[in-house]
């Protein structure tokens, strides 16, 4: 039943655009299959977890962010699935208001997509997501241009780290304000930073590792061979991200009738793709850096949204693409639920709906 509901959710969200309630339906939907699904992976250890964190020895290794949780969790007395209920609620309640921030409306486009990928994977890894929701919100401030912006937006990325230590990698997204400037050169200049950040791949590594967590950093040191395919997916997925932002950004800055957020936003997201590449060299060493590209999916629906609802003429290279949604909604589909959930994370999927 509750695989039909997600289909059909989906399908009704690409197809019908009014009444706008798929954003509710699909946010109450998540904190109930959130709650009710306890074969997920990592649930058992993260529960355990849960029930001993005033160990003071774990309370070190999560962070001070996610012992606040879990004590807050404790004092309503919640279980662990209720704890993770309530995250997947706060943290699509801050991806929907980002999404009314930059839009005025929520669009159910965005949230069938969302719920195609990533919203099955967040709920899984549910620390990640409360944190890199926290981020995802944060990036109005960054979009300002304003240095209490900035510095609104660096304090919410350091609470987020303290809820998972991955989140301190949108630092970098501060880059932002160099580049932002630069919009004529910035279209030559993925090539150099992709490059370079191979030729500073020990630099990053050695930045990466004051982050990371044990985990990450046993499998920068050896990582694991099962997972070396994985990387050219990544990387072309990012590619992808960069063309496609880049392609709505050179419509959207020469376009009169598009809002003032609508801008911010897309020129903010076409730098977060550039900025973006610096993280293939910690991709391929370790696929678990993966999931930090994982938030750019909620951002490329919100750019596709603004691409169709002003109805720009995107061009790919030679290419005209004459409806970006149904292509965003192929590459998501492609690259999020047929290759990251299906076939990387496939007991995710598995553990959601088809568990016996």
């Amino acid at each position: 039943m509750l695989f039909i509901l997600f289909v059909v959710f989906i399908l009704i969200g690409l197809s019908i655009s009014n009444p706008r309630i798929l954003d509710f339906v699909v946010i109450i939907y998540m904190a109930i299959l959130t709650y009710v699904s306890t074969n997920v992976p990592d649930f058992i250890s993260y529960q355990g977890l849960y029930y001993d964190i005033m160990n003071p020895n774990l309370r070190s290794q999560v962070g001070i962010g996610w012992y606040y949780i879990s004590f807050m969790g404790h004092q309503f007395n919640l279980t662990y699935a209720g704890v993770k209920c309530v995250l997947v609620l706060l943290g699509l309640l801050l991806l929907r208001s980002t999404e009314k921030y930059f839009l005025k409306d929520t669009h159910n486009y965005i949230w069938a997509l969302y719920l195609l990928y990533p919203a099955l994977a967040d709920a899984v890894q549910i620390r990640f997501f409360a944190a890199t929701s926290i981020v995802v919100f944060a990036l109005r401030f960054l979009s300002l241009d304003t240095f209490v912006g900035y510095a609104s937006y660096t304090l919410f990325v350091l609470i987020a780290g303290q809820i998972h230590s991955s989140a301190y990698f949108y630092i970098l997204f501060l880059a932002y304000i160099f580049l932002k400037p630069l919009q004529k050169a910035m279209r030559w200049m993925w090539p150099f930073i992709l490059v370079g950040s191979f030729f500073l791949k020990k630099f990053i590594v050695s930045l990466t590792l004051i982050f990371a967590s044990s985990r990450q950093s046993t499998y920068i040191y050896n990582p694991p061979r099962e997972y070396a395919s994985t990387f050219p997916a990544y990387a072309s997925m990012l590619v992808i991200f960069y063309f496609v932002s880049k392609a709505i950004n050179d419509e959207v800055i020469i376009r009169n009738n598009i809002t003032e957020k609508e801008k911010q936003f897309s020129k903010l997201f076409y730098c977060i793709c550039i900025i973006s590449f610096v993280l293939l060299p910690l991709i391929e060493m370790e696929w678990d850096f993966s999931r930090l590209l994982r938030p750019m999916w909620f951002l490329l629906y919100i750019d596709g949204i603004i691409a169709a609802r002003n109805n720009l003429e995107i061009r790919l290279g030679p290419v005209k693409v004459k409806n970006i949604k149904l292509g965003i909604v192929c590459l998501s589909l492609i690259f999020g639920f047929l290759l990251d959930l299906c076939h990387f994370s496939a007991s995710v999927l598995q553990a959601f709906f088809f568990y016996k």
